[in-house]
């Protein structure tokens, strides 16, 4: 009885032994390049053949073609780089159109690891932030509405051309940046006109599809406007004058602002020049002063004349 009950014992502690070894081996080797399909004889290739290329690939920064769910994959996995062989690890770069999803999927044995680069709420307060166009902020407008397209990898279509039309010899490559210019375009045109009231929709042709010809086509009518802008300016820096109130340092920047934006509407104002404006607009009691500047050989800045 004693030894059935030490044979038992001792085949269940085997038996533990057993399941606790009963484990998958762990594959992952510090390199082990995978063979070129088709010819693989073992699981690594021969350290001697391994070249650069095996350790990266191309195409993660554009999307691949949508299938019928509204999703489009470009993967990075032992198949596109050889060098991932036995690292248990794979790169998934994944879009949604609007309206797609993701079929309901499971990944035996593996965990996913998902970051969000984009989402419908970022989209939406990104568009927020343009302001909407009116009759003086059409600069400020534009440079948002740049900023804004320009994050969300937008502005393809306001940088370059239309590429070619597509054919039936049209490679994978050209089919890719095709679709990517046109996306570009139609959600760039439709973020422009949703920042533009009624009454300026108008002024800029409704036939025209070229995001980039439409944005122009704004240009032209508010050029108007940006001329008056620069008038006004001009007008305000020579017609200023120091009243003896407030910080003279405070005033003579002042002067140097309109100076600026004069420089932006593509007007600049030599520096020499706007010395002798401020002198010019500063009261009497700066007589002295005046004269010391003008017995002087040597011309100041604008910089010295603040000191």
């Amino acid at each position: 009885m004693a030894s059935s009950a030490i044979l038992f014992i001792t085949l269940a502690f085997l038996n533990s032994i057993l399941i606790s070894l009963a484990f998958d081996p762990s594959p992952l080797q510090d390199i082990c390049v995978a063979p070129p399909l088709g010819l693989a004889t073992s699981i690594c290739r021969d350290p001697r053949l391994v070249t650069a290329n095996d350790f990266f690939m191309t195409g993660l920064d554009r999307p691949g073609p949508f299938n019928a769910y509204g999703v489009t994959f470009v993967v990075a996995s032992v198949l596109t780089i050889p060098e991932l062989n036995t690292q248990g690890q794979f790169l998934i770069r994944a879009e949604l159109a609007p309206n797609g999803y993701f079929p309901p999927h499971t990944h035996p044995r593996a965990s996913v690891f998902s970051v969000v680069m984009t989402s419908s709420a970022s989209v939406s307060t990104n568009v927020q932030n343009i302001p909407m166009l009116n009759g003086s902020n059409f600069k400020d407008w534009k440079e948002t509405l740049l900023i804004t397209l320009g994050c969300m990898d937008l502005d393809l279509a306001l940088r370059t051309e239309k590429p070619a039309p597509l054919t039936d010899v049209s490679t994978a490559d050209l089919k890719r940046d095709f679709e990517r210019w046109e996306r570009s375009n139609r959600v760039s045109l439709m973020i422009i006109k949703r920042s533009i009231p009624e009454a300026f929709r108008g002024t800029a042709s409704e036939d025209i599809a070229n995001a980039s010809e439409y944005l122009a086509k704004i240009e032209e009518r508010f050029a108007k406007n940006e001329k008056s802008e620069t008038s006004t300016l001009l007008a305000n820096l020579i017609s200023m004058k120091y009243k003896g109130k407030g910080n003279i340092r405070e005033y003579i920047m002042q002067m140097s602002h309109i100076a600026s934006n004069l420089k932006a509407h593509k007007l600049e104002v030599p520096e020499d020049l706007l010395v002798h404006l401020v002198l010019l607009s500063l009261p009497t009691q700066f007589s002295q002063f005046k004269v010391s500047y003008n017995c002087q050989k040597e011309k100041w800045s604008l910089n010295e004349l603040i000191s």
